[in-house]
């Protein structure tokens, strides 16, 4: 509230936020608003790990993820018979999760499969964890 105080304009800026696509979308909307209003607040810098992080989550093929108490649940496609469980993407995904498994686990619950990953204190750390794992199952 202190750092953009009119409710008008942030709704405003969070639209355009959700609608970016892309790094440099984000960063230009970053600049824009450091030169209006300053430096960012720690709960904005965060707020724009959660754009990145959906950027990767759809790539990789999670429906939705959510962080609470240290723990980030990323749910894979709801459908259970779709094709993207036949993909190699898939198949890399398990991998790098069979490959560090100190960090993270698939599980199943109400008949979803979904990755469970602990120590995840903020959405920084969240993105960080996707991205590493985005790079291992891209790279594979």
């Amino acid at each position: 509230d202190t750092y953009i105080p009119q409710i008008s304009e942030k709704i405003r800026l969070y639209k355009e936020l959700d609608a970016m696509t892309n790094e440099d979308q984000l960063n230009i909307f970053i600049e824009g608003l450091k030169d209006r209003f300053g430096q960012l607040p720690e709960q904005l810098e965060q707020l724009t790990y959660v754009v990145r992080l959906r950027w990767i989550a759809i790539k990789l093929g999670f429906e939705r993820i959510v962080i609470k108490n240290g723990i980030m649940l990323a749910y894979f496609v709801n459908n259970q018979t779709s094709p993207y469980y036949k993909t190699d993407l898939f198949s890399n995904i398990l991998g790098y999760i069979n490959n560090n498994p100190q960090r993270s686990r698939i599980k199943e619950q109400n008949n979803k499969l979904l990755l469970r990953v602990m120590g995840v204190d903020s959405m920084e750390r969240a993105y960080n964890i996707v991205f590493q794992m985005k790079k291992a199952v891209y790279n594979c």
